[in-house]
């Protein structure tokens, strides 16, 4: 033991970490990395573990599960695979999800940021659980149902997120107080992506032929780029707007959804899932955020 402990300082390394199994060959990637780290996490598939670059998450700091050092796969902790729900969506609430379903479930979720198109994109490729949409407003007929039936097709569940208020943030006393003053040619914009919920307000609000500065990514990078006057408006959730300490000029009401395929509706992550979404503690801690609109939170749509 005591040879042991002195090889693992020797090699900066625990005892565990030490006389663990590494395993030899290629893992097999969700994605490609855009920042070339070598650290991972990873989460299983039915007969498959998928590992996941590690990139930032929306106020969320998590160890990886393991890293590539030339052709080695380390693995730094327990396998916890089986108990990794993997989730793609634009939520700006999404860290309080993931907060809940760990300390009451034990699942952890990984809340990769993804618009909405490409939520459902991933879903599809079957490297995702769950995908996060809002592409209809309250009253379209059909809601997301009718958008994950046109591009998944059927074999899929919806469980309603939320509500959401989505408008336009711009800076308290710049005069832009009403959405036709927006429109000016004069207001700088930060665009947003296309195949996004934000995009079809945005494109609900300015021509298409209109000029925009830059394209954010998500609501953060909006609501930033409008506090620090980098631009005058863009389109983002009323929660992002609201804790930047900018004005909000609410455009729409959408519906936000979470997309599963109906073969996983038995699989424990999933049933944690619905059960978190669909209690009381939850959605009251839910209401109590700007923006969100919670009386429909729960309600289940098969496609």
């Amino acid at each position: 033991m005591h040879t042991a402990l002195a090889l693992a300082r020797s090699l900066d390394c625990t005892v565990e970490e030490l006389f663990s199994d590494e395993r030899n060959g290629a893992i097999t990637w969700a994605w490609h990395s855009s920042q070339n780290s070598p650290a991972f996490w990873e989460a299983s598939f039915e007969e498959k573990v998928l590992a996941f670059p590690v990139e930032p998450l929306p106020f969320s700091i998590l160890p990886p599960d393991g890293w590539i050092d030339g052709q080695v796969c380390k693995s730094l902790a327990a396998d916890v695979s089986n108990m990794t729900l993997i989730m793609a969506s634009c939520d700006p609430a999404a860290g309080l999800l993931a907060a809940v379903m760990g300390s009451r479930t034990g699942v952890r979720v990984l809340p990769f940021h993804r618009s909405s198109n490409e939520a459902l994109s991933l879903l599809k490729k079957g490297v995702v659980h769950v995908a996060g949409t809002h592409l209809r407003e309250i009253d379209d007929p059909g809601g997301n149902a009718a958008v994950v039936q046109d591009l998944l097709g059927k074999g899929f569940r919806l469980i309603r997120g939320a509500v959401w208020h989505e408008g336009v943030a711009v800076r308290p006393g710049e005069g832009l107080t009403a959405l036709n003053k927006v429109k000016s040619k004069h207001v700088r914009w930060i665009g947003r992506k296309e195949g996004s919920g934000a995009r079809r307000c945005q494109d609900k609000i300015l021509s298409g032929s209109r000029m925009v500065e830059s394209i954010a990514q998500n609501h953060w990078e909006v609501a930033t780029a409008v506090r620090q006057g980098w631009v005058d408006a863009g389109v983002c959730h009323r929660l992002t707007a609201e804790q930047a300490g900018l004005e909000f000029l609410q455009v729409s009401q959408e519906t936000f959804d979470l997309c599963y395929p109906a073969h996983l509706e038995f699989d424990p992550r999933i049933s944690a899932l619905r059960r978190v979404i669909c209690s009381a503690d939850y959605r009251k801690c839910l209401a109590s955020l700007r923006g969100i609109d919670t009386r429909t939170t729960g309600d289940e749509i098969r496609v």
